[in-house]
């Protein structure tokens, strides 16, 4: 049932000079982003009603394409990925089929919970990533005609998520402390990290609730794809997941490389098309 605007709302959009702008909710597995798109950081109300942090973001997105026949309701959202932080996240999160949430508030009055206009609500497909921006395109949830067969990408590299119910590999983790970084914050080393080369290459390290996919690893330290906070330091404490390379046979983050063959998700190779007029 649609959301009634409330007077305040219809106050305010009718007023000569306002200042509305969107929020998003994206709600993955680990956590829901809150983001604005809005030159600073806005304080307003989560789903549930309680105050929450909404911070700023280079937001866009197309307008809603609304139609009356059997094709649903669909936008386009991007995200800025200038300092590829988006890129790294998506690496190591999945943002396929998690919904997504944007409403439009004003400036003028964020005092309270019902102060809102809901725009669109949908689940997100596969984002694309560029050197500059993220963009997702997301569909209504309604989405239930047109569905297309089969659901997986004809592939060499594995369709599963590491670690997923199909996959079937139990992922191993490591939780420590940090006993230096680098100057560019990108090298964080602990005597604690005993495992092989590249054991943790492919995988994510997640220190203050930020997270980075790990491109290199090694006797007492791993390497991340872009640097971490400055005020990420010594002593903070750190949780490690370990990745896969979505090979069938390609050195220890393979599936091979997890003893895991029986579960691969891709197809060992792809038939090329013959041209007929070949002899």
């Amino acid at each position: 049932m649609p959301k009634d605007i409330n007077t305040i709302i219809e106050t305010l959009k009718d007023n000569p000079e306002n200042m509305p702008f969107e929020i998003y909710q994206i709600y993955l597995d680990e956590e829901t982003l809150y983001m604005a798109c809005y030159p600073e950081d806005v304080q307003f109300f989560d789903e549930n009603g309680n105050p929450q942090t909404y911070y700023a973001a280079a937001l866009s997105r197309q307008s809603v394409n609304t139609k009356t026949d059997t094709v649903v309701d669909t936008t386009t959202v991007s995200i800025d990925n200038v300092s590829q932080e988006m890129s790294a996240y998506i690496a190591a999160t999945e943002f396929v089929g998690r919904k997504i949430v944007i409403w439009k508030v004003f400036h003028e009055d964020l005092s309270s919970a019902d102060n809102y206009v809901p725009i669109f609500a949908g689940y997100m497909d596969e984002p694309k990533i560029s050197q500059y921006s993220m963009s997702v395109t997301v569909v209504s949830s309604l989405d239930t005609l047109d569905k297309q067969l089969p659901g997986r990408t004809f592939q060499t590299n594995c369709n599963w998520q590491f670690g997923s119910t199909e996959c079937g590999v139990a992922v191993p983790t490591k939780t420590g402390i940090i006993e230096s970084i680098s100057s560019d914050h990108m090298t964080i080393n602990d005597l604690d990290i005993t495992e092989a080369s590249d054991y943790w290459e492919y995988g994510s390290i997640t220190i203050d609730n930020k997270t980075r996919v790990i491109k290199e690893s090694g006797s007492g330290y791993v390497i991340v794809e872009y640097p971490f906070s400055a005020n990420v330091v010594a002593g903070d404490s750190y949780d490690m997941e370990a990745g896969c390379d979505k090979s069938y046979d390609n050195g220890v983050n393979s599936c091979s490389g997890w003893d895991n063959t029986q579960y691969y998700g891709g197809f060992l190779s792809i038939p090329k098309i013959k041209d007929i007029r070949e002899i």
